[in-house]
């Protein structure tokens, strides 16, 4: 394992040089979302659930029955999606609403020195140091880390802040960078009692991601870990690197196009510029933690032909659900699957997933027949410009499942 050191170079570390212009849109924390729950806004109810409410996704009519979050904690929503032709899930823990860019920021880990082979020697009972709290507009959860060389008997407790670690005049190592955001201590991956948190369709155990202390700006906090190198910044300016989100839409009758709830689509890109493949060694995702949002029209007269929602008809309620949703093209953009299609071993796999030509679903070639709009290239490339309106969203959090890995 190899290390930069920054040595006197301590304003590296610090959250910028040359502070850019504060951005005048909104901004919505962990914290925030969690109060937004509680008043029942449409972002706090589709990103967190409150402890003993019903979890969406995992309750009627997209599952039978009702699953309540367990009670001693509040639970950040699960929600499918598809990247790249995969099943995939992600959580959503902060919002940009208006902001031109998210920034990341810098995060202290105290050493006591480098092993050649288990890396950095963290100080026994030190806890991390997060350099922005999330009452500043530069807050984000991406965080450069910066591993703080602790000679022997050097006093840990001084160090309880950026500033604090930065006076210390101590050796800074940079290290990866972290996904990790701040909140209330009482968070974690949305689950029942006595059960791991899943993927609703495929029911593929994920990772809890329970809430740890730290420091920020001389206080404990806690913060919810989702791992090491999870995005990418630019060299230059620290900003992170965002892909494109697709929500699919049709047509309201008020002329603006109106989100269907469905699994959206998760680029590996930003919109226009996918990359070849997903950015995942060991199949732990560098993309997706930061998205740009689009509502993406698909209704027939956009598209030319009448895309499809797979739903199999074992899925009764979740069928009716959609099609009423859909209005008057709910019929013929819910096919009935052929028998192929519901005898498909991975069958699930394709729930809520959207064929440009609804018909396939109900070919014996199922799932061969169909053009599917679950890759960013797919989706660009298959639909007009016009279908496509940018929300001007970001939104952040960890991908909690991809290709069946659980990070």
């Amino acid at each position: 394992m190899r290390f930069r050191e920054i040595g006197l170079l301590l304003l590296l570390a610090a959250p910028f040089c040359t502070e850019p212009p504060r951005a005048a849109g909104q901004q919505a924390t962990l914290t925030g979302l969690v109060g937004e729950a509680a008043a029942g806004t449409p972002d706090g109810k589709a990103t967190v659930v409150l402890r003993g409410q019903p979890i969406s996704w995992l309750s009627e009519p997209f599952n039978s029955g009702t699953q309540t979050q367990e009670p001693v904690a509040d639970g950040l929503i699960v929600e499918p999606a598809f990247t790249d032709t995969l099943n995939a899930a992600f959580v959503t823990s902060e919002i940009w609403d208006g902001f031109p860019r998210v920034w990341s920021q810098p995060l202290y880990i105290l050493v006591q020195g480098f092993d050649p082979v288990t890396g950095p020697q963290v100080v026994p009972g030190s806890l991390p140091i997060f350099g922005t709290p999330p009452s500043s507009r530069f807050y984000s959860p991406f965080w450069r880390t910066f591993y703080v060389s602790v000679p022997a008997g050097f006093n840990i407790d001084s160090l309880q802040s950026g500033a604090a670690v930065l006076a210390s005049g101590l050796t800074l190592t940079s290290g990866p960078l972290r996904l990790a955001t701040l909140g209330p201590r009482e968070i974690e991956v949305a689950h029942p009692a006595g059960q791991p948190p899943i993927h609703p369709f495929t029911g593929d155990a994920l990772t809890p991601h329970l809430a740890q202390q730290a420091f920020v700006e001389g206080g404990l906090t806690f913060f919810v870990d989702f791992g090491n190198d999870r995005f990418r910044i630019t060299d230059a300016n620290f900003v992170v690197s965002e892909v494109a989100l697709f929500r699919l839409a049709i047509i309201g009758n008020d002329g603006l196009a109106v989100d269907l709830g469905l699994p959206p689509i998760i680029g590996t890109g930003p919109f226009r510029a996918p990359r070849a493949t997903a950015d995942a060694p060991n199949g732990f995702p560098r993309f997706g933690a930061l998205r740009h949002e689009f509502l993406v029209e698909i209704s027939p007269l956009a598209l030319g032909t009448t895309p499809g929602i797979f739903i199999s008809s074992s899925r009764p309620d979740l069928r009716a659900a959609i099609i009423a949703r859909l209005g008057p093209l709910g019929a013929a953009m819910v096919p009935t699957p052929s028998i192929a299609a519901e005898q498909l071993p991975q069958r699930e796999q394709f729930t809520l997933r959207v064929a440009l030509d609804g018909t396939c679903i109900t070919q014996s070639n199922f799932p061969d027949a169909c053009v599917w709009l679950d890759t960013q290239a797919a989706i660009e490339n298959n639909l007009p410009v016009e279908a496509f309106t940018d929300t001007l969203r970001f939104a952040a959090g960890g991908l909690v499942l991809f290709d069946g890995v659980a990070p």
